[in-house]
């Protein structure tokens, strides 16, 4: 009896710690442009992105690399098949103001436009077309800059760190590079740090 407890006991412990172990997802993203480079890390459930490091190219002498993460997320209330749409129909727009980025998640692409102004408490207007089809239930956020990185007119600048810039838990990341006429965001590598369990 006391040797099927002890295996037991032992069948268990070698359970849970297996289990509980969480190894790395590491992933790295790249983007060129003009007068800038944007790149949009979409979230995944239960998982907090932490950039570790980029690598950038700008000619302009002032570029900066300005990293944002999303906020309280919002949903689509009304669906616009129209990708050339300058509106945005949600369930409410507190925490929103003229001048904020928004992130949509729709299903197969996303899109981050500026808010302009609001037609009433639940409409919004972009700057531009929103460029995807909105369904009813798409995530939206209003993405806030958390850190600028001067970069000047530098070719492939390194920032590394354990932790350059930590998103909010199942929230969006954004980066964004300036140029005069090249640009390049060369190596933007991100862990995505498990947020279940924790």
């Amino acid at each position: 009896m006391k040797t099927l407890i002890l295996s037991l006991g032992l069948a268990l412990g070698v359970t849970f710690a297996a289990g509980a172990q969480s190894y790395p997802s590491y992933a790295t993203f790249s983007q060129a442009g003009t007068t800038s480079a944007a790149y949009l890390i979409p979230h995944l459930p239960q998982n907090q992105i932490r950039v570790v490091s980029v690598i950038a190219t700008s000619d302009k002498a002032a570029a900066t690399l300005k990293l944002y993460t999303g906020t309280a997320a919002h949903y689509v209330y009304t669906a616009n098949a129209s990708t050339a749409a300058t509106s945005v129909i949600v369930e409410s727009t507190n925490g929103m103001a003229a001048g904020n980025l928004l992130f949509l998640q729709g299903a197969t692409s996303n899109a981050v436009v500026t808010i302009s102004s609001f037609a009433n408490p639940t409409n919004i207007t972009t700057t531009g077309a929103v460029g995807i089809a909105q369904t009813v239930g798409m995530e939206v956020q209003v993405i806030t800059n958390n850190i600028t990185l001067q970069l000047g007119a530098n070719t492939n600048k390194t920032f590394v760190s354990d932790g350059l810039f930590v998103g909010r838990p199942g929230r969006a990341v954004y980066a964004i590079l300036d140029g005069t006429s090249a640009c390049s965001i060369d190596s933007l590598t991100v862990h995505y740090d498990s947020t279940s369990g924790q």
